[in-house]
């Protein structure tokens, strides 16, 4: 805000006060972006110069008791395979002015470029892990998820799971059934293993910054709990930590559903499998200057083309959390 000056008096900044500009432009806060930790690439080299790539499966082979001098059959197998498409594009572009260029006092150009680029992996991210809950297979996700027991509660966009940092919480405060946040990484770590997921497997949990806040307040300072030494979150904002054998990290890329439970609640997606289940693949990676057109300046463009894909089925879930005090 400017200093007020007195009435009748003539104040002389318009001629002899310069205007300063900062010579580095202020740091912006970006939304982390995690989905290269928690996908494998391993198809990048055979997609360098292609399209697709369809990946075979095992057949189930199935047997049964024999008797001495029983008659084998010998059935055909079917082959099945699914497919890693690259199929996804994202540009940006700016232009700048010569004359502009020249004057100004600071390398904008790489400033904005790098903006551009973080504003890719964003959109990338933004755009894989809401498109995800539509591959998850059934028991992988609902209020009846599990292969084998099929009652485990991960909730739903109309009944999600109320998490809280508490062990204990009285039902009767608020009409509502609470999960521990850290306990809740244990109920997505046995669905993975009712799917006979390997226990060598990266196996994660992408969830939201609250439920990062209720797990880091939960009584999760037992090392039996978090699978390291040291028995507490750690390893910077991403990365929380391992909790109940999940590595758990937080994202803002998660869209938010506001109009869960019973039309207005607000209820987040919370992402888990294993890192082998689903796949990524970045095959164009391209910034180019070019010349404007009738005018003098250049124009700055940039093109990002990606696909992905899920590998296994069963390697991938989904969960809904509130943290509302209501279903409403």
């Amino acid at each position: 805000m400017a200093i007020g000056t007195d009435a009748g008096y003539t104040p002389i900044n318009g001629n002899y006060v310069p205007f300063k500009y900062a010579p580095k432009m202020l740091t912006k806060w970006y939304p982390k972006t995690i989905f290269k930790d928690v996908m494998d690439d391993e198809y990048k080299g055979i997609l360098t110069n292609g399209a697709t790539v369809y990946i075979r499966k095992r057949p189930t082979i199935t047997g049964g008791a024999y008797s001495k001098g029983e008659t084998i059959t010998f059935p055909t197998l079917a082959g099945s395979s699914t497919s890693l498409t690259i199929d996804t594009a994202y540009y940006w572009s700016f232009g700048v002015d010569d004359i502009d260029e020249k004057q100004v006092d600071l390398n904008f150009i790489n400033d904005w470029i790098d903006e551009a680029n973080k504003q890719t992996m964003i959109y990338t991210e933004t755009l894989i892990f809401n498109a995800a809950p539509g591959s998850v297979v059934a028991t992988n996700k609902g209020n009846s998820a599990g292969a084998i027991s099929g009652n485990v509660k991960l909730g739903t966009t109309a009944v999600p799971v109320h998490i809280t940092k508490k062990e204990s919480f009285t039902a009767s405060d608020t009409d509502l059934d609470w999960t521990n946040a850290a306990d809740f990484c244990g109920d997505m770590y046995g669905v993975l293993d009712e799917n006979n997921a390997p226990d060598d497997a990266d196996r994660f949990v992408i969830c939201p910054s609250i439920m990062r806040v209720k797990i880091a307040q939960s009584d999760i300072k037992a090392a039996d709990i978090t699978g390291d030494s040291t028995g507490v979150i750690h390893k910077g904002p991403r990365f929380i930590g391992q909790v109940q054998g999940m590595n758990v990290y937080s994202c803002n890329n998660l869209t938010k559903i506001t109009t869960g439970g019973g039309g207005s609640t607000n209820v987040f997606p919370v992402l888990f499998g294993l890192r082998q289940g689903w796949t990524f693949v970045g095959q164009i990676d391209s910034i180019k200057a070019v010349d404007i057109q009738n005018t003098f300046g250049m124009g700055h463009k940039g093109l990002y083309v990606f696909g992905w894909a899920v590998k296994i089925e069963e390697g991938l879930g989904v969960a809904y959390i509130t943290t509302d005090l209501t279903n409403a």
